[in-house]
C-alpha cells in the first residue's frame, strides 16, 4: 500500500476537521447540560399562577388587618399627650405636698 501526498493531507485534514467538530460538540454539550441544570431549577422553583393569585389575597388580607405608619404615630403621640398629663399632675401633686411641709416647718 502506497500513498502519496495527497492521502496525507487529505487525512490530516480530516483527522483536524473531526477534532474541531468534537471540540465544538463538546462544548454545546456542556452548554446544554448548563440549561438542564438551570431548567431544573426553575421548574424546582417556579410559583404557578393560582399560587401567586393566593399570596396576592394573602398579603391584602395582611394590609387590611395591619396597623399603618401613621396610625401607630397617632396612637403613640396620644399616649404621649396622656403620659404628659398625668406627670404635670404628678409636679402639681409634688409641688402642693412640698407647699405643705414647708409650711408645717415654718411654723
Amino acid at each position: 500500500m502506497n500513498f502519496n501526498s495527497d492521502v496525507w493531507w487529505f487525512a490530516l485534514i480530516t483527522g483536524a476537521v473531526t477534532s474541531i467538530i468534537g471540540f465544538f460538540l463538546k462544548q454545546t454539550f456542556k452548554r446544554l447540560e448548563a440549561h438542564e441544570k438551570t431548567i431544573a431549577e426553575i421548574q424546582r422553583t417556579y410559583v404557578t399562577k393560582i399560587e401567586l393569585k393566593e399570596i396576592k389575597d394573602d398579603i391584602n388580607q395582611l394590609k387590611e388587618k395591619m396597623l399603618t405608619k401613621e396610625d401607630y404615630y397617632r396612637s403613640q403621640l396620644r399616649m404621649e399627650q396622656k403620659i404628659d398629663k398625668q406627670n404635670e399632675k404628678i409636679d402639681k401633686m409634688y409641688d402642693a405636698l412640698l407647699n405643705i411641709e414647708r409650711g408645717r416647718k415654718d411654723e
